[in-house]
Formats: structure tokens, sequence, C-alpha cells
């Protein structure tokens, strides 16, 4: 147990001596799971590979990821079509794994509500 706890405490120090060492990654500069790799002292490099993203920060969306992004709809659309229309709840709620989602979906939506 003492061992684990010294090797989380090594890696813990190791990382804020990292960060402190002027390492550009610390920031999290790269978005939508893009990895980031530091070159030099003062510059860095994402990497989007399979992240649906490209650019110097992995914040522009590829085409299909941009069109999924544009159709897809809201919680809370998706929400107030399944509590407003009676017969889409129906259908959903028939269909064991698409009733999970909803749930999912309708417990998030009122968590910010």
């Amino acid at each position: 147990m003492n061992r684990s706890i010294a090797t989380l405490l090594f890696l813990s120090l190791g990382i804020l001596f990292v960060c402190e060492g002027g390492n550009p990654c610390c920031s999290q500069p790269c978005q939508n799971r893009g990895v980031c790799t530091a070159i030099d002292g003062n510059s860095y490099e994402c990497d989007c590979t399979r992240t649906g993203f490209y650019g110097h920060n992995c914040t522009q969306p590829e085409f299909f990821t941009w069109i999924k992004m544009s159709l897809k709809p809201t919680p809370n659309t998706v929400h107030y079509l399944l509590t407003h229309y009676k017969g889409l709840w129906n259908i959903i709620n028939s269909i064991s794994f698409l009733r999970g989602q909803y749930h999912e979906i309708s417990y998030v939506t009122h968590l910010h509500v």
C-alpha cells in the first residue's frame, strides 16, 4: 500500500515539475480528444487522428463530423418531442434500448434545468 502511494506521489510531483518548466501542453490546448506533443520549449502540435476534427487545436470539424453535429437534436428538443407527442413516446417506450437512451437524456436534461 505504501509503495503505491509513493508511486502516485512521485508521478504527481513529476507532472507538476513538467508543467512548471514551461511545457505548452500543460494548458491542454488540444480539444476534442486531440493529443498534445511539445515541440521545443514554446510550441506544441496536436495529433487529431481519428477524432473527427482537424486544425491547430483540433477544433475544426471534418465534413461528416459537421453533418453529425448539425443533425443531432439537443437533449431539450428530444425531451420536448417525447413529452408532447404520445404516439412517439409509445414507440420509444416499447423498444428497450431506446427507452434507456431516452431516460438518460431526460435525466441529464432535468439536471441542467
